[in-house]
């Protein structure tokens, strides 16, 4: 079976008044709950072990640097690529030595001294069976990440070459922490998924996290949500809590304690010029004023503890006839309130579009001046912005093709007037 990887703008909108209802048919338990794990470093042999990251993210279109660890590599092998990943902290570049166009090692430097040593000459790590479009993985040895605060961060990475491909890498991370504890009257694993090559296995909102039974072999691949400092677990919400810090030869303890809050329910319309049938497809909820809240509702029959949060992102399904015939991402929506057994409303829809015109010359430039009017030569960069009424910004729109089923994105259509009305230019906008 072969195994998913992630190698991390005038618009027709059809949109009508529709509600989507969270709700849940469990409720909170009135005894809290609380567990402890203790957890602790454990270092992954490449893209073949079964709790790998299931995701790598590109090296990056940057100017390359020639480094004092560069230049003592290049001094020795004659074909080579240089690779980088902005968010690793030890040392900016590596190197991949090429025979025949082929990566035969990966030169890194482990201890970030800018030196060469014998040790830091990596062969590659043997592929799986059917792993996509990777012909190559190094999985380097662990090695020390050195945080602002001097603290010392075990870490291994995992860096992949995309098969027919002549200079494409991609980096993943090599470690996890990890612990088991008994969870809701189980024995759980908990696995803690780094922020990309930063070190951070704690940071919320950025980190990932998999709760799985102990003593089982894991999915061949299981959810990895967002961290959050609130999970909602078999249908229970649970607060979570770390205590010190994670660094080398010490474990790090995280707390999870029931929450039994009460709870209520939110209410998403979608107002319109006529009725239709909705479906969210996954949406984000943040807290309104509390960033470590983060976590995504992939069905609609979840309760959600009172207090202040955001519909931070999502994507509805709807249509007149079924919730299948056009869907629409948003972001920045609305903050709501959840009250104890009431229903609250989050109006979104209504949406408006408005054209942003840049001259091209001001791209990069700290701030941006937008004129309402530019000269017939004047090259000028377009982007379209739609709006809805709670100010939650509209990505791509997309119809379902009644011929093959498939999702067809619907482009803004632009047309720029001359002074006296006439269109002197026009076209459809491409995403991204």
């Amino acid at each position: 079976m072969k195994k998913p990887w992630t190698i991390a703008a005038s618009v027709a909108i059809v949109v009508a008044a529709g509600i989507l209802v969270f709700h849940s048919a469990r409720k909170a338990s009135s005894s809290p709950e609380e567990v402890v794990f203790e957890l602790r470093y454990r270092g992954l042999t490449g893209i073949a072990d079964k709790l790998n990251y299931q995701r790598a993210w590109g090296n990056g279109d940057v100017p390359e640097e020639s480094t004092p660890f560069v230049q003592a590599v290049t001094q020795r092998v004659r074909e080579y690529d240089l690779i980088h990943d902005a968010k690793l902290r030890n040392g900016d570049w590596s190197v991949v030595e090429l025979q025949d166009k082929k990566a035969v090692a990966l030169y890194f430097d482990l201890d970030a001294n800018g030196e060469l040593s014998d040790n830091e000459r990596i062969l590659p790590t043997p592929l799986p069976p059917q792993i996509g479009d990777i012909d190559t993985q190094f999985v380097t040895p662990d090695f020390m990440i050195h945080q602002e605060d001097d603290r010392e961060i075990p870490f291994r990475a995992v860096i992949l070459h995309v098969s027919g491909s002549s200079k494409e890498y991609h980096w993943t991370p090599g470690c996890i922490l990890e612990a088991e504890a008994t969870f809701a009257g189980e024995p759980m694993r908990l696995l803690l998924y780094g922020d990309r090559l930063t070190g951070s296995f704690t940071t919320f909102g950025r980190c990932s996290f998999a709760i799985i039974p102990a003593g089982r072999e894991p999915e061949l691949s299981f959810p990895l949500p967002v961290l959050s400092s609130l999970i909602c677990h078999e249908g229970a919400f649970y607060r979570l809590q770390f205590d010190g810090v994670h660094e080398k030869g010490k474990s790090l303890r995280l707390t999870i304690t029931r929450d039994t809050s009460p709870t209520g329910r939110a209410a998403i319309h979608l107002n319109a010029e006529e009725p239709l049938k909705i479906r969210p497809d996954a949406v984000t909820i943040t807290g309104a004023g509390d960033n470590s809240i983060q976590f995504s509702l992939s069905d609609v029959q979840s309760l959600l503890p009172v207090g202040e949060y955001r519909l931070s992102s999502g994507r509805i399904l709807y249509g007149v006839e079924s919730d299948d015939q056009w869907q629409m991402t948003f972001t920045e929506g609305p903050a709501f309130a959840i009250l104890q057994d009431q229903i609250v409303d989050v109006e979104l829809g209504e949406p408006t579009l408005g054209i942003r015109a840049i001259a091209e010359d001001e791209i990069g430039k700290g701030r941006i001046r937008e004129e309402p009017v530019y000269a017939g030569d004047t090259l000028i960069y377009l982007s379209r912005q739609i709006r809805g009424k709670a100010g939650e910004a509209y990505g791509k729109f997309s119809q379902k093709s009644v011929l093959d089923n498939q999702w067809i994105d619907v482009k803004p259509h632009v047309a720029i007037l001359d002074p006296e009305g006439k269109e002197a230019a026009s076209g459809d906008m491409e995403y991204g």
